[in-house]
């Protein structure tokens, strides 16, 4: 008679158990329950569009991201944000796709990374002791880590996206790409960092 059985969880389950009838559980791989995300979904339709050439350029809002990039001191992401019209036609469209199914998906999406933008900044200057009514303390808490929080926003896209239904069809580098693009796309959009 063996001492050791093997449980499994239901349909499409990732839960395995190996159970030794004297001991406790010996390994445990909890089920992710995956939530829809209409940031995921977003992602899936851009990586089903081919990317646009290196050095495709529209000449599209230049000056006002310049200007915007050099406002709040973004220097890490400042080359990346700055190819804009490589990309814009792409996320515009993605958003119009979106909207075939989700009509309200861009505002909510917009939204949902101004809110991060804004809860990143109020966790750092609460940090730094900063009071948020202090228009020229934050514009400096902004100017001073404007690509940390950036990143910050990237990262949450690209979480939400990892941990949506449907994330396990879409390739990695299509995730990252992605996030990055659709947060570019609300920085000139003036949802994250502060407008000149």
């Amino acid at each position: 008679m063996t001492n050791q059985f093997r449980q499994s969880g239901g349909l499409g389950s990732t839960n395995n158990q190996h159970i030794d009838a004297r001991s406790y559980v010996t390994y445990q791989s909890p089920d992710v329950i995956r939530s829809p995300s209409i940031v995921m979904t977003l992602v899936d339709i851009l990586s089903q569009v081919s990317q646009p050439a290196v050095g495709t350029t529209a000449d599209f809002r230049p000056f006002e991201i310049d200007e915007k990039l050099s406002y709040n001191n973004v220097i890490t992401y400042k080359g990346m944000i700055q190819n804009y019209s490589e990309y814009v036609m792409m996320i515009d469209e993605a958003y119009q796709a979106l909207a075939v199914n989700k009509p309200s998906g861009r505002d909510k999406v917009l939204k949902l990374i101004h809110q991060q933008y804004l809860l990143i900044l109020g966790e750092l200057s609460n940090s730094l002791g900063i009071d948020s009514s202090d228009s020229v303390a934050i514009l400096g808490l902004v100017r001073g880590n404007s690509d940390q929080i950036i990143k910050a926003v990237i990262e949450t896209v690209e979480s939400i996206c990892r941990t949506s239904a449907g994330c396990e069809t879409i390739d990695q580098e299509d995730i990252i790409l992605h996030s990055q693009y659709i947060v570019f796309h609300a920085f000139v959009e003036c949802k994250v960092l502060e407008k000149p």
